[in-house]
């Protein structure tokens, strides 16, 4: 579980980097929730 947080936290920062959109943290719980599915 540590990993799929780390991982997630990584992810999430790449994409406030890379793009200004408003729902990136829309796209980073769906990435977690995919993480956490399989």
């Amino acid at each position: 579980m540590k990993s799929i947080l780390i991982n997630f936290k990584n992810h999430r920062i790449e994409l406030l980097t890379k793009s200004k959109w408003k729902n990136d943290n829309i796209v980073s719980l769906r990435f977690l929730a995919t993480e956490v599915c399989n």
